[in-house]
This record gives structure tokens, sequence and C-alpha cells, in this order.
């Protein structure tokens, strides 16, 4: 049973996957930290402010740690070490400015795994264009390529789409990840109270405006105050074998909080490359009969083609 976790399941679109790709076996503690001696570069694009390098490195069992570096040389001072077997498709950094309210330029580089055959860069901006990008191979990386979107004008509206070698859809990466460092000049009230930024958005063929800025963000893993939860379901008797017979990832995690925001543990979405199924026993969160901020039932459920689980 998912001890201090409720359990929901989640009936997402099926994924395929080719049968030919083995599964990682997963670590189930979390992962050591990364010994700097082992960074290695692994890819730099761009120039001046706006190069990014990505760096890889490795930790005492041998799992995947990454780093990175903005308008600089050298290694990074810290790097983000991955759970082995449990590591996300698409594996991110981005990084970008603009002026005001505006990005006006940012660029993506990152790995992609072993099971990901294609992966294409959609930018939405004024019209749909799509493009693939180049994989390129990394020595001792096991299948994991990088890539690198190149220095684009609007990188907020590109999405990273990745592919399994059907052509079915793995994982989306949104480059929304960077934003202004301060909010813009203005605000708007919004029915029911409070305010918005606004972002101002000049004239087509005029020029943007506003105070400079940049940001980096990251699509890696989930924070480190999740590990624990991350541990407990892992742990799981039922979904711990689902997640080591199957290519999984934590596809999102935050915290699970009563009604009056008091916090009762937190809230993991794992995503699956292949349709599952299976037969267990499991507990369900339901509505209360008293003051209590939630119930559990347990329920024998028989589930086919779920394509994520939420504990």
């Amino acid at each position: 049973m998912i001890r201090w976790l409720a359990a929901l399941l989640g009936f997402g679109l099926g994924l395929a996957v080719s049968a030919a790709a083995a599964q990682t076996p997963i670590d189930v503690v979390a992962p050591a930290p990364a010994l700097r001696s082992t960074a290695t570069l692994v890819l730099a694009d761009g120039a001046g402010t706006q190069r990014l390098a990505l760096w890889r490195a490795t930790n005492a069992r041998g799992e995947l740690c990454l780093g990175w570096k903005v308008a600089a040389t050298g290694p990074p001072a810290q790097f983000t070490c991955l759970r082995r077997g449990l590591e996300r498709p698409v594996l991110a950094i981005e990084t970008g400015g603009g002026l005001g309210g505006q990005p006006t330029w940012g660029i993506m580089v990152g790995l992609v795994a072993p099971l990901v055959s294609r992966l294409s860069a959609e930018t939405a901006y004024g019209s749909l264009t799509t493009r693939d990008l180049a994989l390129r191979r990394i020595p001792g990386l096991r299948g994991w390529r990088a890539f690198t979107t190149g220095v684009v004008d609007h990188p907020t509206s590109t999405t990273l789409k990745a592919y399994d070698p059907r052509g079915t859809p793995l994982v989306d990466t949104s480059g929304a990840g960077i934003h202004p460092t301060a909010a813009p000049s203005g605000t708007v009230t919004v029915p029911g109270g409070g305010t918005l930024p606004v972002a101002v958005v000049p004239p087509p063929g005029q020029p943007h405006s506003g105070p400079a800025w940049n940001d980096t963000a990251a699509t890696l893993g989930e924070a480190p105050a999740l590990e624990k939860a991350i541990s407990a379901v892992l742990a799981d008797s039922t979904v711990g074998p689902l997640a080591s017979a199957h290519r999984a990832w934590i596809e999102s995690g935050g915290l699970w909080l009563a009604c009056n925001e008091r916090p009762l543990g937190s809230v993991l979405t794992v995503r699956f490359a292949s349709p599952v199924a299976f037969t267990a026993n499991v507990p369900v969160v339901v509505r209360p009969n008293g003051p209590s901020a939630y119930a559990v039932v347990v329920n024998e459920v028989a589930v086919s083609g779920a394509g994520e689980l939420t504990v």
C-alpha cells in the first residue's frame, strides 16, 4: 500500500514505445551528489551573453548529472543528478532575455533519452513553423543524444516535442520557462480582486522597449523537496514494480493541501512510455463524512491501458 500518499488512478493517453527498448533498473533512494571531478562539456551554443553550455557529470552510483553555464566558460558549480531509470525523455536547459515584458531571444539545449527517435521545435508566433533538431550522440551515455535549438527570436513561443520510433508523442517541453526578472510596468484589476502585470506588445514592425532582462530555466526532474515522496512511491508494492517493468518518469509534482491550505503531503504524476495494466488493492481518496480534510478507502481495481498514475 501507499502508506502516506493517497492514490488516484489517471487514465491518460496510452503511449507506445519500441519493444526493443530495455528498461534500466531504477534507483529507489535519492541521487547522490555529483562528483565535480567527472564534469565534461557536452555542447555549447550561442555567443557572448547568449552562450549556453551544457555539462554532464556522474555521482558515486554512476547516475547522470547535468549542469550549465551561461555566458561563461569552465564547469558549473552545481549539478542536478537524476535517478537512474527514472529520467525524463527530454532534459532541457533554456536561457533567454528581452525588453520590458517581451522575450526577444532565447536558446534551449539538452539531452534526449534513448527511446526518443525524433525531436522537433515548433514555434507558434504569427504562424506555426516546425523543424526537426539534429540529435548528436554523446560517447559514454548509452544512447543519450544532445540537441540545441540555436538562438531563436521567440523562445517562449517555442515547444520541443519528442516522438518514439513509431511517431507517437512522448513529451512536450515548453520554452515559456523564462520570464522578465521584474514585472512589467502597469497592472490591471481582475474580476474577484487582485491584479495582473500588463505586458505591452509593440505594433508589427515596431521595436520592443523597456528594461533589458535575462532568465534561465531547467526541465530536468523534480525539486529536492519531493525526493522523499518519490522514494515512497517507488517503494510501494504496486507502483514500484510498474515503474521497474515499464519505462517511466515523474511528469509533475507538487504539494497536497487541505481546503484551509494545511499541507497534507505531496502529489506526484508518474508517466509511462507504454500503456500499463494491473490489478491491485490501492487506497483511494474519497469525500469525508465529518470535518476531516480527506478520507481513504481501499479498493480493488483493474487497470488497462493507463498512460499515467497520479499518487
